[in-house]
């Protein structure tokens, strides 16, 4: 039974043809596979992206202590000479010394090539 009975609409009586249902029927189908299709490329896309994300994450993991030590420098170059502490020339000169020693860890550890996902 339809929402109209027997007797539907003039507007509406070719919905009630095997040749309407056959069409909706293949449009559903190609619909169906068009959303698989999708789904897979979506999941490629999603793998290709937590990989450059693991990436970099290995790559940060790995020169995190080196900048850590950087910005401790850093900072107490900032600060300057404190009185029982190093003196000006001393934490330049560890400064210097740490931002080498990023570097090289940097130099060891390169970013990941991009990835055309």
């Amino acid at each position: 039974m339809t929402v109209f009975g027997d007797h539907p609409p003039a507007w509406l009586r070719w919905a009630n043809t095997s040749a309407a249902r056959a069409a909706t029927t293949m449009i559903a189908i190609v619909a169906l596979v068009l959303s698989g299709l999708l789904l897979l490329r979506l999941q490629r896309y999603v793998d290709c992206v937590a990989e450059q994300q693991n990436a970099d994450a290995r790559r940060t993991a790995a020169i995190a202590s080196a900048t850590d030590a950087e910005r401790r420098a850093d900072a107490a170059l900032v600060r300057g000479p404190e009185p029982g502490g190093p003196s000006g020339a001393e934490l330049r000169r560890l400064d210097v010394a740490a931002r080498e020693s990023t570097d090289r860890v940097r130099a060891a550890n390169p970013p990941p090539p991009p990835q055309d996902c």
